[in-house]
């Protein structure tokens, strides 16, 4: 039987697996990482857990033993309270301004009120009666019963007079034609 054997038909033999990869095989997290050290394609380079702490030197996360146990925490703890208190005193620095450049608007706007003011109250003693000193709201002397020189006065002192006037025709109408 072995000697018709054609030498160019050869078995695949595969070693058998130990029990423990057998089992490796069934757990999915085992699965997954012989996966990725089967990996090829440049998409993740796998690194293993016992050398997670020996980064390479040229890598980000890479510090020399130097730098790893030479801290001085006291400094550094120091350095970072003194950059939180210079943060703080900019915060009140800048709520000062704030604060200042509004109560410049605010008084601004006050002063300007009050020359608004200032303008309607000379606008208005100007044009109108109100607000002048001493000048009663009729055009003649409330006491003496004088008229004012002023061109008011004559008016209503050639009204009175036209009324004086109409009250004598009248008057004398009635005379006339009660006789």
């Amino acid at each position: 039987f072995f000697e018709n054997r054609d030498d160019n038909m050869k078995f695949n033999n595969i070693a058998p697996r130990p029990r423990e990869e057998r089992a490796a095989l069934k757990d999915k997290e085992k699965i997954e990482e012989y996966r990725l050290k089967q990996r090829i394609g440049g998409y993740h380079k796998y690194v293993d857990n016992a050398q997670i702490s020996q980064p390479d030197p040229v890598s980000s996360h890479f510090i020399s033993e130097a730098e790893r146990f030479d801290k001085d925490f006291a400094s550094f703890d120091k350095k970072k309270r003194e950059e939180e208190h210079q943060k703080k005193l900019e915060v009140i620095e800048r709520k000062r301004v704030e604060k200042f450049e509004r109560d410049l608007h605010r008084w601004k706007y006050m002063d300007e009120e009050e020359d608004r003011n200032k303008h309607r109250l000379e606008y208005m003693n100007e044009h109108y009666l109100t607000g002048k000193k001493n000048k009663g709201g009729a055009a003649y002397n409330v006491i003496s019963l004088e008229y004012d020189g002023s061109t008011e006065g004559q008016r209503l002192q050639r009204r009175d007079d036209d009324a004086k006037v109409r009250a004598l025709v009248r008057s004398k109408n009635i005379d006339m034609r009660s006789n």
